[in-house]
């Protein structure tokens, strides 16, 4: 039992958050665009890995994320379609990354809305 809490008592001082999500795919965030708009950096974050499986899952079609990714979307209807599945924001992996957004920018939201997202995207 020595050993147990040893362990666990050095496993919980490591400063890690791993909810094993894949937020921030160093490919997504940083890959360059080939159309005329800009890739809003919230449209990235939530394409990313996982996240991108669960807009998949609800409904969105992998052209449309490929079209937004690559920048043939323009910014205003990126935030149209991705606002469009609010299914997604009660999914566990979208609500630890909101987590995330709120401590890393100081931001206290619940949810990601047509009434927060400039300001989450600007964050």
């Amino acid at each position: 039992m020595d050993t147990y809490k040893s362990l666990r008592n050095a496993l919980d001082a490591i400063p890690i958050i791993d909810d094993h999500s894949h937020i921030l795919h160093h490919n997504i965030i940083a890959a360059p665009w080939e159309g005329p708009h800009e890739v809003l950096p919230l449209a990235r974050l939530l394409l990313d890995f996982n996240t991108r499986l669960i807009y998949l899952t609800c409904g969105m079609e992998n052209r449309t994320v490929n079209d937004i990714l690559m920048g043939h979307i323009s910014p205003a209807e990126q935030k149209k379609i991705l606002l469009s599945y609010p299914q997604v924001f009660s999914r566990h992996v979208v609500r630890f990354l909101i987590q995330g957004i709120n401590h890393l920018y100081g931001l206290e939201i619940d949810t990601i809305n047509k009434d927060n997202w400039d300001a989450v995207n600007k964050a």
